[in-house]
């Protein structure tokens, strides 16, 4: 399968990962050519290795790679070797240790900040020739299986778990190539680094769940109308019932320049809303995600201090930003515009060139909930959101997908109550243009004529609404 991988991970320094499930003795051979950038996970002792035969040894072939630990272990208690051998470390098999330890510095290097999966690191050499190594040195290598590694040999003084990561691969872009099936797997390596691969705080996901669904019950409570949202308007109302709610302040004197609470709406005008349904749950999961992402890069951030400039930045720009709170004002904006406009209103909108609340451009206008709309949210927002920086936990992009596919079978097979509507309001002559200029005006109005309402600015009459 062709690579590939989107400018954010590449800037990032973003690392294939590889997990010990498959290893044989705790030995791992990364999925990809040594010039990608991978990493591979391993506790105590273990490695990294690759096949002789698969490097070019005759043109010395520079391989660029890594050491990283999770914690400043104490380097007493372990050796690292990097050359010719495997890294065979049972309990089947131990590889002999045919090569010399590579020399290790006196002190860590600054601690690293891996903003995408929240995990803080310390590399264990300094950058520069530290980190290569030619392959024409293997050309005398007398394993018989022919393998280059990476390998961590932990002392009987050791009295802790090391974790640490063998990486190999460079730093730039062309180093970081990632497969489609690696980027859908995101999800799944973040979960892995928070718990017990390398945070080992994988309890943490459960009240992020709980927080996010209490901050939901809340908000739509006090704003939302409780259980309101999950509810759309009726296909067959003529304006939208925000508007209704601001004109009958209006007409009742009470209005205040500012809109209506969805808690102060009729609750007769509404039905209960799958596309609803779905926007709620995304919503959900990509709230716990934010929760989430939160905590661990606390943890992680207070592990490695503020050394790393690039990994903070990244975080907050790429991460955070686009990466969390992106998909959370896509999904609340539709769901919002789901819940404002009926589907008559926006089905018969002919669209004009102003901004006000409900007209053109307006936050309110019908524009913005119509079902063309659906082919973007689809792919742009649905199916795009599996490669998200694994943003809602495959939740988000799920939920979304389905509801955009039920808004695009919507706009193409219209609803029987709008059809039903439709037949008997002069086959489809409502002209919902005109009731969006019921728009309260700045001013007190002037006392309305009986069976009236005033037009904004004073223009004209029409008749009352009657739903």
């Amino acid at each position: 399968m062709r690579r590939a991988a989107p400018l954010f991970l590449a800037l990032a320094g973003a690392h294939v990962p590889t997990y010990t499930d498959n290893c044989k003795n705790n030995c791992c051979e990364p999925p990809h050519e040594p010039a990608v950038s991978q990493v591979v996970y391993l506790k105590n002792n273990g490695g990294l290795e690759l096949h002789i035969e698969d490097l070019d040894v005759a043109g010395g072939q520079v391989i660029d790679f890594d050491v990283v630990f999770k914690e400043k272990y104490d380097m007493s208690t372990f050796e690292v070797y990097v050359g010719c051998g495997g890294c065979g470390s049972g309990p089947d098999e131990i590889d002999p240790l045919l090569t010399d330890p590579i020399a290790k510095p006196p002190v860590y290097q600054g601690g690293k900040l891996e903003p995408f999966t929240q995990t803080g690191y310390f590399p264990l050499l300094p950058e520069g020739g530290h980190r290569k190594f030619n392959t024409s040195q293997l050309a005398t290598c007398a394993d018989p299986d022919q393998h280059w590694s990476i390998r961590l040999v932990t002392y009987p003084n050791a009295t802790e778990t090391i974790v640490w990561g063998a990486v190999v691969g460079c730093d730039g872009f062309e180093c970081e190539q990632f497969t489609l099936v690696e980027l859908l797997s995101f999800p799944l390596y973040v979960f892995r680094n928070h718990g017990p691969v390398w945070n080992d705080l994988q309890w943490t996901i459960i009240p992020s769940l709980v927080l996010a669904l209490l901050g939901m019950i809340i908000v739509a409570g006090y704003w939302w109308g409780g259980t309101l949202v999950l509810k759309a308007p009726l296909a067959t109302l003529a304006t939208m019932p925000r508007q209704q709610q601001d004109l009958q302040l209006l007409r009742s004197g009470y209005f205040t320049g500012g809109r209506s609470t969805w808690a102060k709406m009729d609750a007769s005008n509404w039905k209960w809303s799958f596309r609803c349904f779905m926007y709620a749950l995304a919503t959900w999961a990509l709230f716990a995600d934010l929760i989430e992402t939160l905590i661990h890069f606390s943890v992680a951030a207070t592990a490695v201090g503020s050394t790393d400039g690039r990994g903070y930045g990244l975080f907050f720009g790429v991460v955070l930003l686009f990466g969390k709170l992106t998909p959370i004002l896509l999904v609340t904006l539709i769901w919002a515009w789901h819940r404002e406009i009926p589907e008559l209103y926006w089905r018969m909108y002919r669209n004009e060139c102003r901004c006000t609340w409900y007209r053109g451009l307006g936050f309110y206008s019908p524009l913005w909930a119509h079902g063309g709309w659906s082919l973007l949210e689809l792919t742009a927002v649905g199916l795009v959101g599996f490669i998200w920086l694994g943003a809602g936990f495959w939740i988000f992009p799920s939920a979304v997908t389905l509801a955009a596919l039920a808004r695009l079978y919507n706009w193409c097979k219209p609803s029987v109550s709008y059809l039903i509507d439709r037949r008997y309001n002069g086959g489809g002559r409502v002209k919902p243009t005109l009731l969006a200029t019921t728009e309260p005006a700045d001013e007190p109005p002037a006392p309305p004529v009986p069976g009236t309402v005033a037009f904004v600015g004073g223009t004209g009459r029409m008749p009352m609404l009657r739903l």
